[in-house]
C-alpha cells in the first residue's frame, strides 16, 4: 500500500468481526497498549492496517490528491478507493 499499511487476507469469520467496522473509514483500535489503524477493505478480502507513521503518511498521501481540487468546487466528490491513496 502507499501510505505503508499492511494488507492482512481475511477469512469468513473474520470478515463478520469486521463488519461491525463503519465501511470506506479508517478506525482505530488499541491492543496490548498498542494503538492500530484499521481499514476493513471485505471488497477485497482483506484488512489494512498500520501505525502513527501509516496514519500521517496516508493524510499525506491524501493531501496532495486534495490539491487540485481546492480550486475548483465541481470536484466535491472524489473516489477515494479508486483515487491510488490504497493501491499498491
Amino acid at each position: 500500500m502507499k501510505a505503508g499499511f499492511k494488507s492482512i487476507p481475511v477469512n469468513e469469520e473474520q470478515e463478520v468481526k469486521l463488519s461491525g467496522f463503519p465501511a470506506g473509514k479508517i478506525s482505530s483500535l488499541q491492543r496490548h497498549g498498542t494503538i492500530y489503524y484499521v481499514y476493513p477493505d471485505l471488497k477485497h478480502d482483506r484488512l489494512l492496517m498500520g501505525g502513527e507513521a501509516e496514519l500521517a503518511r496516508y493524510h499525506q498521501l491524501v493531501t496532495q490528491q486534495l490539491v487540485p481540487f481546492t480550486s475548483s468546487s465541481s470536484n466535491l466528490e472524489h473516489d477515494w478507493t479508486s483515487s491510488g491513496v490504497w493501491k499498491n
